[in-house]
């Protein structure tokens, strides 16, 4: 035998009283929660109107379920064959490529299309490596460091400028420039640069030259300075 069910509704705030909740035809199940109910299909109707979800955000659920979706090993797996070697020939992880492309388990779906090539195409098997040998390979590349000086020698011809290492092992701060109009040197707490030319000294603060900076167009229109 069925309960009696009290609810409030949710509009109009009136006392609901039937034999039990699914008996109750004027309600909504709310995607994440309870049910909301209603004394009336009125009230039902405004309480929808009020809470429609706009097109546009329909659309972009739609959209956000279907990303969601995993998708499975390629149908045609010659294809994914091919783009795999061309990543591994270009110094490219195939690994990423195929979480890039969607796969819900990468490694999985690699090896999914190296067993149909065993088969079918026994001549990419060469270029598509067993994931043991890609692990290990993905090792050794991440203990190839290169040499911290020789970098920063490249760095600095590179850039004609004075660099030191900030931290880790590739960020680098640039603390001097060498110009046709002289040298420019940065200067940490406060950030001060010095500008030397024929052997003098010219030392302002950072914010000091981007004031100049805006400023100097002006400065030499005013003067009459041109190109």
């Amino acid at each position: 035998m069925a309960e009696y069910f009290t609810q409030k509704c949710e509009i109009c705030g009136k006392e609901i009283v039937t034999h039990g909740a699914k008996n109750w035809g004027y309600k909504i199940k709310l995607p994440k929660g309870p049910y909301k109910f209603f004394c009336t299909y009125k009230c039902q109707r405004q309480y929808e109107k009020k809470h429609q979800k706009k097109k546009v955000d329909l659309i972009a659920q739609a959209a956000e379920e279907e990303a969601r979706k995993p998708k499975k090993v390629p149908q045609d797996r010659g294809v994914a064959a091919q783009k795999l070697a061309e990543e591994i020939r270009t110094g490219r992880d195939p690994i990423k490529w195929m979480a890039k492309n969607g796969y819900k388990n990468a490694y999985q779906a690699y090896d999914a299309v190296r067993h149909y090539c065993q088969t079918k195409m026994p001549e990419m098997l060469e270029v598509l490596k067993p994931i043991k040998e890609l692990r290990k390979a993905e090792v050794q590349k991440v203990k190839q460091v290169p040499d911290i000086e020789t970098l920063e020698e490249q760095v600095a011809e590179v850039l004609n400028a004075e660099v030191k290492p900030i931290g880790g092992t590739f960020r680098y701060q640039i603390t001097g420039i060498e110009t046709d109009l002289g040298k420019f040197q940065w200067s940490k707490d406060p950030e001060v640069i010095t500008f030397t030319y024929e052997g003098e000294d010219i030392s302002m603060l950072a914010g000091d030259w981007l004031k100049m900076k805006r400023q100097l167009p002006k400065i030499l229109d005013t003067l009459g300075v041109k190109e």
